[in-house]
């Protein structure tokens, strides 16, 4: 099996960049290898496709999720047994395969699929808004996903502002309300800054019965990816009260708006609003065409949200692959817990940074 090590390939990043736009994404970058190693102690494994010359036309990133700790767990469910546990593959969040062409994709299906065959693994699961994976490889199947969200950006962050102004009412007046409030955005400056974002950011998925990121994960992504621009994360204060922030990723033309979080007391000061606009802004500046809001069901109110920033719904797919047997249904990107009390009861007391801590462990064994 061709594995690469892409922090030692210098094709690699390059590839990616060249691949940005639709398909790529910061979770191919070599950095994120070491993401996700520090965070939850296994390195991904870089499938890899080469032409004649040697010069890298296909890379797909899987992950090893549980195991024994897997199996484990699954015996603390009711009705639920550890027996047979076996460790699955999953594409690094949206890090579907990246290929020159059909042939490339084709083949990096393959050796995935083989891979599953041959080392063990109970089942793979791709994300990606890449179509027709199912055609290319016997035994990979379609399930139905939510769509990504991608706004076109203009040259000029003002031509935005205009088509808003005519079309979406609702978000000009929150613009104009965040600035008019007095709502300043800044980068993180400082370790206890991000972690001030991330307090932000748990909280926020928190009331939304989903389990975040971990801390390591953040604190490692902006360590590695910060210096090089592809990391930014950005504060949003009102008299000097953080109440807002927002991590955003880029890989070439492509600027995703990953995870964020604001005070609710604090939502009439439109502090979110004003943190995108920021990060909007800067993309334009540094040359970005996309904005990738992440997926979102077409008729929700996250979806509308969505909307309302110019975005416009694109096909994105999961695909699975389980020798024998029909594969369970797939996960949500930040699975819902439910907590069998509709008012939240032990869910909305677990404190802010045990929810953190919690994150690392259920992403590692689960």
């Amino acid at each position: 099996m061709p594995a690469i090590d892409p922090a030692a390939d210098p094709q690699w990043d390059r590839f990616v960049e060249r691949s940005s736009g639709r398909f790529a994404h910061a979770y191919h970058l070599a950095a994120w290898r070491e993401v996700h190693r520090r965070a939850y102690g296994r390195a991904p494994i870089y499938l890899g496709v080469r032409d004649r010359d040697g010069q890298l036309t296909g890379g797909l990133p899987l992950v090893v999720h549980g195991g024994a700790l897997r199996g484990l767990a699954a015996s603390l469910i009711p009705g639920r047994s550890a027996a047979g546990a076996r460790p699955r593959l999953s594409s690094v969040i949206r890090g579907g395969p990246l290929g020159d062409d059909i042939d490339a994709r084709a083949e990096l299906l393959r050796q995935a699929c083989a891979l599953v065959d041959e080392g063990g693994y109970s089942d793979l699961r791709l994300q990606t808004d890449v179509a027709g994976c199912e055609q290319l490889v016997p035994g990979l199947r379609a399930v139905p996903d939510s769509p990504a969200w991608l706004t076109q950006l203009p040259r000029d962050p003002d031509e935005l502002l205009s088509a808003w102004r005519k079309q979406s009412r609702n978000l000009w007046r929150n613009l104009a309300k965040a600035r008019q409030r007095g709502v300043v955005v800044r980068p993180v400056r400082s370790r206890i800054d991000l972690w001030r974002f991330y307090r932000q950011y748990v909280q926020a998925m928190s009331r939304h019965r989903a389990v975040p990121r971990s801390w390591l994960e953040i604190r490692i992504a902006h360590r590695l990816l910060a210096p090089s621009g592809r990391c930014q994360v950005w504060l949003g204060e009102y008299q000097g009260e953080i109440v807002a922030g927002a991590m955003c990723l880029s890989a070439g033309s492509s600027f995703e708006m990953l995870y964020a979080g604001s005070e609710p007391r604090a939502n009439d000061l439109r502090p979110m609003h004003a943190v995108y606009w920021h990060a909007i802004e800067w993309a334009i500046a540094t040359g970005k065409t996309i904005v990738d809001w992440g997926t979102a069901p077409l008729e929700s109110s996250l979806g509308n949200y969505k909307r309302q920033w110019g975005a416009d719904p694109v096909p994105s797919f999961q695909y699975m692959y389980a020798p024998g047997t029909d594969p369970p249904a797939p996960p949500s990107e930040a699975p819902a817990v439910d907590t069998g009390d509709s008012g939240g009861g032990l869910w909305d007391r677990v404190p802010t940074d045990a929810l953190g801590v919690a994150a690392t462990i259920a992403h590692r064994v689960l």
